[in-house]
């Protein structure tokens, strides 16, 4: 029985050291969390929180007494596509995880929806769904050139007839299409 307890009271004080290791080099590199990877996970816990990349770079100005705290607030910083701003020191974005490289040589394209910005190759904003360009009208939603638009009116009645007697279209549906075809005119 002493010796399960000895056990058991080794586990806990070895798990609560590296704990106390993890979380101390996890603060040190910006993170809020580390004590639970040296708890459970012992070294292999202390190898994840040490390979972590670092969020916050200690500057040798920043250590100096006569550095103020006016250009502590002032170091270089970079945007994203994203918004988020971050240190000049990261090669990818905190909030996103995008590559510096890959935000500075693609074009970008406003949202008029919404303002997020978006590759210039998306055809809909990738928050909101919007579409980025304003869509041209199908060749059914124009007027045919040359064409008056009453007898457009009447092709496209023409139309909806038909799919009416094949069924595709109720009673309803087509009696509402037909008064909004003969509103446009």
């Amino acid at each position: 029985m002493t010796g399960i307890m000895v056990l058991l009271a080794y586990i806990v004080i070895r798990g609560v050291v590296f704990g106390l290791i993890c979380e101390n080099l996890a603060s040190t590199k910006g993170y809020a969390d580390g004590f639970a990877w040296g708890f459970f996970l012992g070294v292999i816990g202390l190898l994840i929180v040490g390979f972590r990349p670092n969020l916050v770079t200690p500057h040798a100005e920043a250590y100096s007494p006569a550095h103020s705290a006016a250009q502590s607030k002032s170091r270089p910083q970079w945007e994203c596509s994203c918004g988020a701003k971050n240190p000049d020191t990261l090669n990818y974005c905190l909030s996103c995880r995008r590559a510096r490289d890959e935000h500075q040589s693609l074009p970008k394209l406003k949202c008029p929806n919404c303002g997020v910005m978006n590759r210039a190759t998306n055809e809909s904003c990738f928050a909101c769904n919007a579409p980025l360009r304003k869509t041209v009208p199908t060749a059914s939603e124009q007027p045919q050139k040359g064409m008056p638009a009453e007898e457009n009116a009447f092709s496209l009645i023409e139309q909806l007839a038909k799919l009416h007697e094949q069924g595709i279209l109720t009673d309803e549906e087509f009696r509402q299409k037909k008064a909004d075809i003969l509103a446009k005119i």
